[in-house]
């Protein structure tokens, strides 16, 4: 059986953290959330 709620879930983190992106300068930027943005998108 798939466990399909964690997929989905990690598609609305990722949706988030793309806003948070679009959304901050680097005046803004939290170094938390810079190492969260690393995982899902590695540069």
């Amino acid at each position: 059986m798939v466990d399909s709620s964690r997929s989905e879930n990690s598609l609305a983190i990722a949706s988030l953290l793309i806003r948070e992106y679009d959304g901050l300068t680097t005046l803004e930027w939290n170094p938390k959330e810079s190492i969260l943005l690393e995982t899902y998108f590695p540069s």
